[in-house]
């Protein structure tokens, strides 16, 4: 090959890496190519999937990151909200989401507080950082594993269609914390949502500590004030309401799905529901109640 030649195509070669070297620098810098709704600058990896429109962090510590990671979430989180719609869209006036669903997951829990902070997105209460913001629906997190993000952003997506849906009602806390638990523990299925295998782990938790009556018993979970869900009994009474609610759901054969889902028609009215809605609307007294619920449970740990 000729001398000529052979310094052509080193020039071609170097051309080639220079701009390959600048197209990534204004990948990182330009305002215009930063992650939707994240700072110029932000090292992010974005991956649309379905409606859902995540960005990951590129490095994330000990655990692995990467466009696969983001491409699992996102699509498990997709089909939860497909599935969510499925399962209490006409009761909550839920349809399946037409514009992109946008989650910002953070390598840092400072960095996603200041991300929802600016954006006046509401705390999880038992995940403090979590956020959401309903009217946006969109949603900012601290960096798990794929398995407990997607749980995650299932509660947070919980939380927001209630907050949607019922703008002037005031939720029973317990149907306020019930829910967002029960949905974290399910997996898309056929026409809606089914708990995982794992809610094993909780039903047994629950039975074992009512053998030795240190449960929330089922009329202090039902009718506790919010401050139930705030004190050293939340991480308890949260998985309490949200098997109670996985009963109501899919208990008893699915006989009190129909009523349930009345009952969450009448708790989505301006202004508190009367505290014996639940029981005039399932037509049953809570001391049944918690009766089939621990039969329910029980089939559950098996």
């Amino acid at each position: 090959m000729r001398v000529g030649t052979r310094l052509l195509l080193l020039k071609l070669a170097l051309a080639a890496a220079l701009l390959a070297a600048v197209l990534a620098a204004l990948h990182l810098l330009l305002p215009g190519l930063a992650p939707p709704g994240r700072k110029a600058g932000d090292p992010a990896i974005v991956v649309q999937a379905g409606a859902v429109r995540i960005a990951v962090p590129r490095h994330g510590g000990a655990l692995a990151t990467g466009s696969g990671f983001a491409r699992q979430v996102g699509a498990e989180f997709d089909a939860f909200l497909q599935a969510l719609a499925a399962e209490v869209g006409p009761t909550l006036g839920l349809a399946p989401p037409e514009r992109p669903v946008d989650v910002h997951v953070f390598a840092a829990h400072a960095e996603a507080a200041a991300f929802a902070d600016e954006r006046k997105m509401r705390a999880d209460p038992a995940h403090p950082d979590a956020f959401y913001a309903p009217a946006a629906w969109a949603f900012a997190a601290t960096l798990r594993p794929a398995r407990d993000l997607t749980a995650l952003l299932a509660r947070l997506a919980t939380r927001a269609a209630l907050d949607r849906a019922g703008a002037e009602a005031a939720w029973s806390p317990w149907l306020a914390e019930g829910l967002p638990a029960c949905f974290a523990l399910t997996a898309p299925a056929a026409g809606g949502l089914r708990l995982r295998t794992d809610a094993r782990r909780d039903a047994a938790v629950v039975l074992s500590l009512a053998a030795r009556n240190a449960h929330v018993p089922l009329h202090m979970l039902v009718h506790g004030g919010p401050e139930l869900f705030r004190g050293p009994l939340a991480p308890l009474a949260s998985r309490e309401a949200g098997l109670f609610a996985a009963f109501l759901l899919w208990g008893n054969q699915g006989k009190r799905r129909d009523p349930f889902l009345r009952y969450l028609h009448l708790e989505r009215q301006p202004g508190p529901a009367p505290p014996q809605t639940l029981e005039a609307t399932l037509g049953t007294p809570l001391k049944e109640l918690e009766t089939q619920w621990f039969d329910f449970l029980q089939a559950l740990a098996r």
